[in-house]
């Protein structure tokens, strides 16, 4: 190899390593780092100015528990997500393959089949038992779950699919899913504090009527101010009794022998009906369009306008539109039908057990402690401490089958 060769070989080496050098400052002086950006503290090229105060957390709805979910699974379909499985387990015998059979899983204590050998570390670490809560964080993530698991699995992402897939296991194992359903708790709807608006508007309509303005106004004033006491009876006394009177009706009729007779007729009349009153009981019971036999004590001042206020928390989980179901039955018409009589609805088998109707009785016990009055009941509403805000929810709920 000749001088001349050499000299160009090593022009070469010599004018790529300039080109190389001269590349690094280009890029450092369009990407590089500010200067004085090499210590401990790093800039950015470019900077993304944020908004400076406190970010607002955003609540992150993260849906239906697996608990709620269970009560609309179906096994059918778990049976069709379950069949990838069915490579590595058996669900339906007690033979085990890559992974141990799954016959009787939930419910069963973590890593417990003796016959299998092939637990990993991960999981015979873990106590407890295979509830469907755990069943659920496991299926949807196997190795987020117990972190070195030798499961290969990568996971069911869809809490539904997860839901289908544990009543199917259930239902290969003879087993009874609403024994293994846990309901997130419900908070309490609060104890309202008794309004007294209604006492107050009585009194202003007693205010209202003077008795200065003669016997006839007098007579039309008090029944208006007892509208929501007693029915009003009709005039004359002859008719029907006040028990069976309509307020709808008593009206016209107190309002004609004023407009048609003359006050000096009008007086004996108002007087005997005035004595009548005062002869028979107030019927304190008595609501509008409700006859007063027919309604307990406790629903005297039932109001539905206050029923519904606290009937809101409840419409988690139910509706008042008949056959909509939602985690629980539809209460359209409830008051006063069969239990557990809603086509469509599954109800647990400690509800279904039960005979008779709602009354206002049976509802007014059920509302207070669901769950002691129901042992087994899958409903997770705590209960309704104030027996006035249970006689005003019952109220409102009979309004939705009128």
């Amino acid at each position: 190899m000749g001088s001349l060769e050499f000299q160009k070989i090593f022009a070469s080496v010599i004018g790529a390593f300039l080109a190389l050098l001269l590349f690094t400052w280009v890029g450092d002086l369009v990407y590089g780092l500010e200067e004085g950006g090499h210590g401990d503290e790093h800039h950015l090229a470019y900077e993304i100015e944020l908004p400076e105060g406190d970010v607002a957390e955003v609540a992150v709805d993260e849906g239906p528990s697996i608990g709620e979910l269970l009560v609309t699974a179906s096994a059918e379909s778990g049976e069709g997500l379950f069949r990838p499985c069915t490579a590595c387990h058996s669900a339906t015998d007690e033979s085990n393959k890559t992974g141990p059979y799954l016959l009787n899983v939930v419910g069963r204590d973590i890593a417990s089949v003796d016959s299998f050998g092939g637990y990993s570390d991960a999981l015979t670490s873990l106590e407890g038992a295979w509830t469907a809560e755990a069943l659920s964080a496991f299926i949807e993530s196997p190795r987020a779950y117990a972190p070195g698991t030798g499961m290969s699995y990568s996971g069911m992402r869809r809490a539904a699919d997860r839901a289908d897939v544990i009543a199917y296991l259930v239902s290969t194992s003879g087993q009874n899913l609403e024994d293994f359903i846990v309901l997130p708790e419900a908070a309490p709807v609060e104890e309202a504090a008794t309004e007294e608006a209604p006492v107050e508007e009585a009194e202003a309509n007693d205010e209202a009527a003077p008795a200065t303005e003669g016997e006839a106004e007098a007579t039309e004033a008090a029944p208006a101010a007892e509208v929501e006491e007693a029915p009003v009876e009709e005039a004359p006394a002859e008719a029907a009794p006040a028990e069976e009177a309509p307020v709808e009706e008593a009206a016209p009729v107190t309002e004609a022998p004023v407009e048609e007779a003359p006050a000096e007729e009008a007086a004996p009349e108002v007087v005997e009906e005035e004595e009548e009153a005062a002869a028979e009981p107030v019927v304190e019971e008595a609501v509008t369009e409700t006859a007063a036999t027919d309604l307990p004590e406790f629903m005297v001042n039932a109001s539905a306008e206050d029923g519904r206020r606290a009937f809101r928390p409840c419409m988690a989980c139910h509706t008042l539109d008949e056959g909509a179901n939602r985690v629980g039955p539809s209460l359209y018409n409830v008051v006063n039908n069969d239990i557990a009589s809603v086509e469509g609805f599954r109800y647990s088998s400690a509800m279904a057990e039960l005979e008779g109707n709602w009354t206002y009785e049976k509802l007014n016990t059920y509302l207070e402690a669901p769950r002691s009055t129901v042992p087994g009941t899958r409903m997770a509403f705590a209960g309704v401490r104030s027996q006035q805000d249970r006689a005003n929810l019952i109220a409102f709920l009979e309004t939705s089958g009128q």
